[in-house]
């Protein structure tokens, strides 16, 4: 097989050592295994992983708490040394009638579920009780209302819960009430996968889409920081006549694809990778996997489209990741930390000069011709900026607002800029689900930015040239002046930004265009930001 086409992936992510994660929280079921072996998946994980949570806690037949036999002291004092966090997950396996016996039974539940937290010295509960439908809604927030009440200090009470991208009220949906179960958990872990499922249609396991509106969705009703999203280790597949959908580990995919010779593409619409293998009749006959002779279509993730979704807790602020099930995904995934930064003030370091233009390789909007490939190079492999898309950067496209205040924030804890902040009884009304709303609300504290008079920030709207250059006048950075004679034919000192764009020029932050005007109202492109973030960054590190 040609392995140059499954790592090309993996080789790309190596040379991106650049994305900030804006959580420190990632945790990861763990079903079946070994003591051993758990702690080795563990430990694979190079610390991104802080909070385990093993199949622990199973029902009996009459609703009550059943330990199954993986329960070992062993593995959880091991957990405790290395800094995790052991929270079993409460499980009915699907069974809906041993998940209502469960509910019916919460009060006696609940007990018995503290005593073992406590006489193990486990960390919290994870409660994962799935396929019961809208009339055990309340049940189901009930259970969880007592479990927190009883809870002791500092321990966790997680809820997993169905993704519910298109609001659904019954139902698996129907169960859980987002809104009452966000006051009583510590945060819900959203089942964002399966999306596609043995027996349905072929697709991938969780779009991009499917993904996001899930979040949306959450957003409505719980907290960002009580928001996890789940990530599945593991693809589906389908032959060529829609039949199939059984889930496969990427641990086994990769195994698969050794044995035959896949054609992957990336696929633009779900953002996901679709691997297509031919079995002939005689490797059927054959080969260790059971598999009929035709072409096969695996739906499955790597380590682009992973960091793809690990963007959306930033941009949504959410508490971390989770992801069933530790163990099924490859090592590889753990190699490049950089996805899962835990310090939000880590600078990831300069490319070195054999990676100078990587960004070409990158991106397909940029080229040896593009007149800014040096400074979105530099500015892209400090964690500053990263691309619109996965393989694009949108060299031209314009920047909004929220952007613009979330690329000075981090400019401002990626060189320690002292600023000092108001107390500015600033109520927006258009920021409160918004991805960027701590950004926001932190750049108006710091006076560099305001809203409008209507009580609206318009985060999505594009800024301008002169607005931006106004922001970033009031760092107030000590710069010395370069030039004396700046003249743009367009602006005059009647002009609300005539200062601030003069400063800015002077000492070399800015340009204007060959024609000597500045063009002040015209949309500031993403490529104009990235160059004059590289200007500062310069300074800055004088």
């Amino acid at each position: 097989m040609n392995k140059k086409i499954l790592l090309c992936f993996l080789v790309i992510s190596i040379f991106c050592v650049n994305i900030c994660m804006a959580r420190d929280f990632n945790m990861s079921y763990i079903y079946g295994g070994t003591v051993s072996k758990n702690i080795e998946q563990v430990e694979t994980t190079n610390g991104v992983i802080n909070e385990v949570s093993p199949s622990y806690f199973d029902l009996n037949d009459d609703g009550s708490l059943k330990l199954t036999a993986l329960l070992n002291q062993t593995f959880i004092d091991a957990m405790h040394e290395k800094g995790v966090e052991v929270i079993p997950f409460l499980s009915n396996h699907w069974d809906r009638e041993l998940g209502r016996k469960a509910l019916k039974n919460r009060e006696e539940l609940s007990n018995q579920i503290i005593q073992a937290i406590e006489k193990y010295n486990l960390d919290g509960v994870n409660v994962d009780i799935e396929n019961v439908t809208e009339v055990d809604r309340e049940a189901y927030t009930d259970l969880v209302r007592l479990l927190k009440e009883k809870m002791p200090e500092g321990k966790i009470v997680a809820v997993a819960v169905a993704a519910n991208p298109n609001g659904y009220t019954s139902g698996w949906h129907g169960s859980y009430d987002y809104e009452k179960l966000g006051q009583y958990a510590d945060y819900l872990m959203l089942m964002t996968y399966d999306e596609h499922y043995q027996g349905g249609t072929p697709g991938p396991v969780a779009s991009y889409n499917f993904t996001e509106n899930s979040i949306k969705y959450a957003l409505k009703y719980v907290p960002s920081d009580k928001v996890v999203l789940g990530l599945a280790f593991y693809g589906r597949y389908w032959n060529q006549e829609g039949v199939g959908g059984r889930a496969v580990t990427f641990k086994l995919i990769e195994q698969i694809f050794n044995d035959y010779t896949p054609t992957i593409r990336y696929d633009e619409q779900s953002r996901t990778m679709i691997g297509t293998i031919v079995v002939s009749q005689k490797q059927a006959n054959e080969d260790d996997y059971i598999f009929a002779a035709g072409t096969y279509d695996f739906y499955y993730e790597n380590t682009e489209t992973i960091k793809e979704k690990l963007e959306l807790v930033e941009k949504y602020n959410l508490k971390g990741t989770g992801s069933w099930a530790l163990g099924q995904e490859l090592p590889s995934l753990w190699e490049d930390t950089s996805m899962w930064l835990k310090d939000t003030n880590e600078v990831t370091t300069k490319p070195d000069n054999n990676l100078i233009y990587e960004v070409i390789r990158i991106f397909k909007d940029i080229t040896e011709e593009t007149w800014s490939k040096q400074y979105i190079n530099d500015i892209y492999g400090k964690g500053l900026m990263i691309g619109k898309t996965q393989d694009t950067f949108g060299t031209e496209e314009p920047l909004t607002r929220a952007e613009t205040v979330t690329l000075l924030c981090r400019l401002i804890d990626m060189y320690n800029i002292n600023l000092q902040q108001k107390d500015i009884g600033v109520s927006l009304t258009d920021i409160n689900n918004h991805w960027a709303k701590e950004n926001i609300q932190r750049a108006i504290k710091l006076g560099l930015i305001v809203g409008y008079d209507d009580n609206t920030f318009k985060p999505d709207k594009y800024i301008t040239r002169e607005e931006i250059v106004t922001i970033l006048d009031r760092l107030n950075l000590d710069i010395q002046q370069k030039e004396n004679d700046i003249i743009f034919t367009d602006i005059n000192r009647q002009q609300w930004s005539y200062n601030s764009i003069i400063s800015m020029a002077t000492k070399g932050i800015i340009n204007g265009y060959d024609d000597n005007t500045f063009k002040p109202q015209n949309n500031m492109q993403r490529q104009e930001i990235a160059t004059i973030l590289y200007k500062l960054c310069n300074e800055l590190e004088k």
